[in-house]
């Protein structure tokens, strides 16, 4: 059984957005901590423990990933974690948002 995620990743690059998801999931009393970064690249590090994140203790992750990112999109990011052996029961929700309605 996997344990609850403690860390919610948040992957989204533009921040009127992350900051609409982080006020939805405080009014909803989501209590785990979010971090957010804002492109697949340091996404990949917060869950490896790489770069600046290489101090981070571990913990479970639940990630909310935006799928339009610079520099590493989110399906290579998806595609990257699905393959990697100690990341792949890694739960990640996908969206894509955008500022015009349909």
């Amino acid at each position: 059984m996997r344990a609850a995620p403690q860390t919610i990743l948040l992957v989204e690059d533009d921040f009127n957005h992350a900051e609409l998801i982080r006020l939805n999931l405080e009014l909803g009393n989501v209590l785990q901590q979010i971090v957010h970064v804002t492109d697949g690249r340091q996404a990949l590090d917060f869950l490896q423990r790489q770069g600046e994140f290489q101090r981070r203790p571990p913990s479970a992750v639940l990630v909310l990933l935006d799928l339009n990112l610079p520099n590493l999109d989110g399906r290579e990011f998806l595609r990257q974690v699905k393959s990697c052996e100690p990341l792949r029961q890694t739960p990640v929700v996908v969206f894509a948002a955008a500022d015009n309605p349909l």
